[in-house]
């Protein structure tokens, strides 16, 4: 599975959730920004964990991560290893992390 099938998969699943196109799926923007609730990002989870076969560690789909974040760990957990088209300079993976838990966000 390459970057991009992932990518496309994520903006697939939230276009369908937010009514929207895939186009429409902004990379930095957080998934509580597109107001997804606590059942939809659990539902996120299960349906990750079934398409990709994979068991997601607790609390890996939160609502401040962006959709270019949940890719990124996506990409991770499979194994992908291309580099990210959507880089923006935000911090990523543990460091991102553990600046969210310094601040309380997590």
């Amino acid at each position: 599975m390459t970057r991009e099938e992932i990518r496309e998969w994520l903006a697939d699943w939230l276009a369908d959730q937010l009514g929207i196109s895939p186009d429409d799926i902004e990379m930095d923007r957080t998934l509580a920004s597109y107001g997804l609730d606590v059942e939809q990002l659990e539902g996120l989870s299960s349906d990750i964990e079934e398409y990709f076969d994979e068991t997601l560690e607790a609390n890996a789909v939160r609502p401040r991560l962006t959709v270019s974040g949940l890719i990124r760990y996506l990409c991770e957990l499979t194994g992908t290893d291309e580099e990210d088209d959507y880089e923006s300079g935000a911090l990523h993976g543990m460091e991102a992390d553990n600046l969210l838990r310094d601040i309380g966000l997590q």
